[in-house]
């Protein structure tokens, strides 16, 4: 499937890649998600932007979250929802 045909775009963190989406994803959602790899010169967030399916849900874990804000950002009203994920604090003090 072409990202265009996907409804959940994840965008990893560092260390990290494409790959950790179907290590970590619900069963249900693995197919279901485009994984760009962030880290690639090669990545334009206002191409990959122009493929995504209207209601398209955004989920950017750590570092990625910057991806998926340049992403949300370009295609405006297309996208559903955005996630941002935070590692936890390695202390509750931290919160």
């Amino acid at each position: 499937m072409k990202h265009s045909e996907k409804t959940v775009a994840y965008f990893h963190g560092i260390p990290g890649g494409p790959g950790e989406w179907a290590a970590n994803a619900p069963a249900h959602l693995v197919d279901a998600a485009a994984m760009p790899d962030r880290n690639q010169p090669s990545f334009d967030a206002a191409g990959f932007a122009a493929g995504l399916p209207q209601g398209a849900v955004l989920i950017g874990f750590s570092l990625g979250a910057q991806a998926a804000l340049q992403v949300a950002a370009a295609a405006g009203s297309r996208v559903g929802a955005v996630h941002l994920v935070r590692h936890p604090p390695r202390r509750c003090t931290e919160w």
